[in-house]
């Protein structure tokens, strides 16, 4: 008697399951890789700051929205987060709040 989902999938490979999956209704999905890049070795740095603005711009958040919107920075664990909140806040001046509870808290409301 199994109390479980089962381990493995029919190829024998390891199954992993992720408790919660989706988004905010009306989230704009922004990956935050797409902040950055790599200048050799490993050496991760955020994009100049007019491909910042661009990225921001086409994911439907502009310079002119300053006065009227908030970006709100939310993932499963509130560790990607980080990188789209600092690039915001910080970097080009968005009003910006992260929602600590993430992904985990919105879908266990």
């Amino acid at each position: 008697n199994s109390s479980g989902p089962p381990s493995t999938d029919a190829a024998g490979q390891a199954k992993t399951y992720v408790l919660y999956e989706g988004h905010v209704k009306g989230a704009v999905s922004f990956p935050w890789a797409n902040l950055l890049v790599d200048r050799g070795n490993n050496n991760w740095k955020y994009k100049p700051k007019a491909d910042l603005e661009a990225l921001f711009t086409a994911a439907g958040y502009g310079p002119g929205d300053k006065a009227s919107k908030v970006v709100v920075s939310q993932c499963r664990t509130n560790f990607e987060v980080q990188v789209n909140g600092f690039a915001s806040r910080i970097i080009l001046g968005y009003p910006t709040v992260h929602f600590d509870g993430s992904l985990i808290e919105y879908f266990s409301l």
